[in-house]
């Protein structure tokens, strides 16, 4: 598998998700006309505040300066390790009457595990172990729209290919829900 990987530095701040995710769509599907899905993560970029170090991640190149591409194989049964992003909010329904009602907060590390583990099976991946590395509240600013809050949870992972052609998807586009907001970005990939 071929993918090819640029390192950006945008000048909002990388708890900005929904304002880095607006400048990063528009790079990448009206600028340079790449309509294939790609992932990405924004961190904050070392000695500057209110900028933000942009990784991103597309099965195409961008012909962006700094573009690297990179190869990497995988075979049924073998193990990786990665780290990864997941947003670790937890969705409940509750039911009055007819009415559904749907609530979400922030999981805690045992509930967060189980979802990445669920999430990971459906992607061809068996997670063997996991252990959090950080956590971070951000809240979410569109305009016109009440502030929303997204927890998400930094986690190291030792897991099993259990299907090499979802896991290849997957190290493109990430896992897990509200990726558009650079959640489910796997980095530090390795096959041991």
């Amino acid at each position: 598998m071929r993918y090819y990987e640029n390192t950006l530095r945008l000048r909002v701040d990388a708890k900005e998700k929904y304002r880095a995710h607006q400048l990063i769509d528009t790079l990448m599907q009206e600028r340079l006309q790449i309509k294939l899905p790609y992932s990405w993560r924004a961190i904050p970029f070392p000695g500057a505040e209110h900028y933000s170090a942009v990784q991103i991640r597309s099965s195409v190149a961008t012909g962006l300066p700094g573009e690297k591409a990179h190869e990497i194989t995988f075979n049924n049964g073998d193990i990786m390790q990665f780290s990864c992003n997941l947003c670790s909010v937890i969705r409940e329904y509750s039911y009055e009457g007819e009415k559904e009602r749907r609530i979400e907060r922030t999981g805690n590390t045992e509930e967060v595990i189980a979802k990445l583990k669920r999430h990971a099976a459906r992607f061809g991946i068996d997670v063997l172990s996991c252990v959090e590395e950080s956590e971070a509240m951000f809240h979410i600013k569109k305009p016109n729209k009440p502030v929303f809050k997204l927890g998400h949870k930094e986690m190291s992972v030792i897991a099993r290919v259990t299907d090499a052609g979802l896991v290849e998807q997957t190290i493109i586009e990430g896992m897990g829900n509200k990726r558009i907001f650079g959640f489910g970005y796997i980095w530090a990939l390795e096959v041991l």
